[in-house]
């Protein structure tokens, strides 16, 4: 059509970030939302905000099912898939606010040229920042987060030992993850009294490493003793696309 110019025609000099979402859609929507909100903090116009791109691919395997029960093979291939959109579209780096993905991470990043923003790194590196006398962490996540050690694999390089939960704590928190996804209930008091009761054992932080259980609120007692993953990944995505102010 005269007039019109494909993505693949525009110049722009702006980085272009690209997120696989859809992990779940609502998680996707809050992240997007909160990323705004933060820009927000120094854009004083549409223009000055970043450059955004995200394909919420909803029909991807469940995650913790994939790592319980295998059929990784259709995830990344799938994935790999999405993963060629967000090139095409000239993206320059890609997140995925999903944890239990970053479970396949040494293969996902074989399957694109570009960056891919790791959440669970950056939330470790933000806790050790946030406070250089931590140690103790407990992750509230998904089974497959839990079962694949996922952030057990980079605890050590930032000096923190991951704590276990128990198999009731981690059924309950599967409860509020899918009453979630499949109801849309963000208002969960077990879970900031949960929070409270690992501090009281003598967890320095709780890391919120499900980004449905970064959607859902928390009371003031337990807030300072909780670490939201997808706030650092927000944060990290800002730092690489936000526009320079003239």
């Amino acid at each position: 059509m005269k007039g019109v110019r494909c993505m693949d025609d525009i110049e722009t000099k702006r980085p272009r970030l690209g997120v696989l979402g859809g992990m779940g859609p609502l998680a996707t929507a809050v992240f997007y939302s909160r990323l705004v909100d933060e820009a927000k903090l120094t854009a004083r116009s549409d223009q000055e905000h970043p450059d955004v791109l995200i394909w919420s691919d909803c029909s991807l395997p469940d995650r913790t099912d994939v790592i319980l029960h295998g059929g990784a093979e259709k995830l990344l291939n799938q994935c790999q898939a999405d993963f060629k959109l967000l090139e095409a579209a000239n993206c320059d780096y890609i997140c995925f606010p999903c944890n239990t993905l970053h479970y396949f991470m040494p293969e996902l990043e074989k399957r694109t040229n570009l960056p891919i923003l790791n959440m669970v790194e950056l939330a470790l590196s933000e806790v050790r920042k946030l406070n250089s006398a931590a140690k103790k962490l407990q992750i509230f996540g998904t089974e497959g987060t839990r079962k694949g050690c996922l952030y057990e694999r980079y605890a050590e390089q930032y000096g923190f030992e991951i704590v276990p939960i128990s198999d009731s704590l981690q059924a309950e928190l599967m409860g509020f993850i899918y009453e979630l996804k499949n109801h849309g209930r963000i208002d969960f008091p077990l879970l900031s009294q949960r929070i409270i009761e690992a501090r009281r054992s003598g967890i320095d932080y709780v890391i919120l490493a499900c980004t449905e259980l970064s959607c859902m609120t928390l009371n003031a007692k337990a807030a300072p003793y909780t670490y939201d993953a997808m706030g650092a990944l927000i944060s990290r995505c800002l730092e690489l696309v936000m526009p320079k102010q003239k």
